[in-house]
């Protein structure tokens, strides 16, 4: 017996050909103000690779919210979407709106190109 098959029985898990997507998140209208904070990507935020941490992705996302809301909220779900690379030495823009009270809309930008972008749903 192969190894990954061992873990598949091992776990009880279901042999599947293709993992499900989950669902996208919406890219955000043109017209909607934004509130944006710009960071400097830094060496510290690279992994072994030399590839942007996906831990500082969320970082970006999430910090321009401000400490006030992340006190008062827990995050229910999210959807995120990588659609470019955010390299080593470059300044990035992120960018957020709320939709509703519930619900944040975010987008990373580098040199006006779209990076990342996110959907996070709070309870609070």
């Amino acid at each position: 017996m192969k190894f990954r098959e061992k873990i598949i029985t091992a776990y009880q898990a279901p042999k599947v050909k293709r993992v499900p997507r989950g669902r996208r998140p919406k890219p955000i209208a043109a017209d909607v103000l934004l509130t944006e904070k710009r960071y400097h990507v830094r060496y510290f935020d690279l992994d072994a690779n030399r590839h942007v941490n996906n831990a500082r992705y969320f970082d970006w996302l999430l910090d321009p919210l401000g400490e006030q809301f992340l006190t008062t909220h827990q995050l229910k779900s999210f959807s995120i979407q990588y659609h470019q690379e955010v390299r080593a030495d470059h300044d990035i823009t992120s960018e957020f709106t709320m939709a509703d009270p519930h619900t944040s809309l975010h987008q990373i930008k580098s040199n006006g190109k779209l990076c990342t972008k996110a959907k996070f749903s709070w309870l609070g």
